[in-house]
């Protein structure tokens, strides 16, 4: 006899929400952050066409990864329900996580309930404690703190760095933070000023919350589009007339390596963890409405929009400027289009100082929206998986502030977070390609049926091989780095 499982116990719409374009927006947000930065290095570095190959199979997997995460969703809605009628979820063995149930066994009571995301949230710590116990959902929301924190020092660093060194502070001279020497120097002190400023805005948007600044989100969006297409013009311009980017040198136009396995240890991961948004699907879902139709059609067009800008600024970058930088757009601090330094159109005045300040400006959208991502899995652990406008709003003013104030004080002490961003970095390996695919399979096996969000491409055993070859990676690329560092 099929159990029914009453209707949730909270709202399955929310009262207000995104739609299509606004949804599209936020995602798009989360894809394309500060990753683009680094994308041409990465491709100059480690070979045109090992990155374009890896490009392409991430970008296919980052689809794949987005559906799991709705078919996830869908599922662990049915064991919250479960839970609500006072009944336990059963453990996954290993046996039974990697073979499945043998015939006859039913672990959950068959249902009349159809999987369906509601807009009751869950985040992925929660999902991995629903589906693997305590332990493991306390070990995964650690690492997600870590991970998350560390992304919001740097972008808290970005910031301040880039106006220290670009906008001047009234008639003082601007300045490079990483010259001067010592903890307390001429410079740090403006660099703290922008950090103070940067926090203030940082506080108030985090509060505010993502539905709080739609408008904001939106121009955000708008302003990476241009600083992209810039970016790619100016590129194609530069090999089309071997102009050099800041100079009336001619440029050597040539083509990086196929693959330089030296160097194999810090592309791959930025180019993985461009195109890994998903830990932050969850918030933004919970604000979509018709989440049947828009979800997937979000997911789609945010990331398969990030694979277009990204394999453009990736193979044509390197070829039109020699020697790229990390932070590629430091390439345009004294752009000339080819003409003499000291005598170059206006219209280079303007490129310039969209292209190089906007990177700092663009920590301002992608700070909140993974402070917010953050502090929504701490009131998911400690309010359970109901709907944010069900939570005590103090409580979520608590958890918001514990995110946001951190890196901020980080940043006060370092901002030199290079080293420690390429070894937090591989965290993010272990969170979403690692972790996703097992989760898919552990809420398969526990509950049946079918939904609107599931995705039956992906057999079993091939979430099983995901999972432990990008374990395999994150190691690979930590032996990579260390042998790198010992030359």
């Amino acid at each position: 006899m099929a159990l029914s499982i009453r209707p949730p116990s909270v709202l399955t719409v929310e009262p207000s929400g995104f739609g299509f374009w606004t949804g599209y927006f936020f995602a798009v947000n989360c894809v394309v952050g500060a990753g683009f930065l680094s994308l041409p290095w990465a491709y100059e570095n480690g070979g045109w066409l090992f990155c374009l190959l890896y490009q392409i199979f991430m970008t296919i997997f980052s689809l794949i990864l987005s559906h799991m995460v709705f078919e996830i969703m869908g599922r662990v809605e049915v064991l919250t329900r479960i839970q609500e009628l006072g009944k336990d979820v059963p453990q996954l063995d290993f046996k039974l996580l990697i073979f499945g149930k043998s015939k006859g066994e039913q672990l959950i009571p068959i249902t009349d309930q159809e999987p369906k995301i509601t807009s009751r949230r869950t985040d992925l710590s929660e999902i991995a404690r629903l589906l693997f116990g305590e332990h493991f959902g306390r070990l995964y929301l650690v690492i997600l703190y870590i991970y998350q924190q560390g992304i919001q020092v740097s972008y808290a660093s970005i910031f301040s760095t880039s106006f220290a060194s670009n906008i001047p502070l009234g008639n003082l001279d601007t300045c490079d933070v990483y010259e001067e020497a010592g903890f307390y120097n001429n410079c740090k002190w403006k660099y703290w000023i922008y950090l103070l400023i940067f926090g203030g805005f940082m506080v108030y948007l985090t509060l505010k919350g993502m539905e709080e600044q739609v408008w904001f989100q939106s121009c955000m969006t708008f302003m990476r589009f241009l600083v992209m297409s810039l970016v790619i013009i100016t590129s194609i311009y530069d090999i089309a007339t071997n102009n050099s980017n800041e100079s009336d040198n001619r440029n050597n136009i040539e083509m990086p390596p196929l693959i330089a396995f030296e160097h194999l240890g810090s592309a791959i991961p930025i180019v993985l963890v461009a195109m890994a948004f998903q830990n932050s699907i969850p918030t933004i879902v919970q604000h979509v409405t018709d989440k049947e139709t828009n979800l997937r059609k979000i997911a789609n067009a945010s990331t398969l929009t990030a694979f277009g800008f990204y394999m453009l600024l990736g193979m044509l970058v390197p070829v039109a400027i020699d020697d790229v930088p990390s932070m590629s757009t430091l390439s345009y601090r004294n752009y000339t289009a080819g003409h003499e330094r000291h005598n170059r159109p206006w219209w280079t005045y303007i490129i310039e100082y969209i292209v190089v300040i906007f990177p700092a400006l663009d920590v301002f959208s992608s700070f909140p929206i993974q402070a917010i991502t953050l502090a929504d899995n701490l009131c998911t652990r400690y309010y359970g998986n109901i709907p944010k406008f069900h939570m005590p709003k103090r409580g979520v003013r608590f958890f918001r502030l514990l995110v946001v104030i951190p890196p901020l004080i980080i940043a006060f002490l370092e901002y030199n977070l290079g080293f420690i961003l390429e070894w937090t970095g591989l965290l993010g390996i272990l969170l979403i390609p690692a972790a996703i695919p097992m989760m898919h399979l552990a809420a398969r096996r526990l509950v049946d049926g079918e939904s609107v969000h599931d995705i039956n491409i992906v057999p079993p055993m091939l979430c099983v091989i995901l999972s432990v070859a990008h374990v395999f990676i994150a190691i690979l690329v930590v032996v990579l780095n260390i042998l790198e560092s010992t030359k």
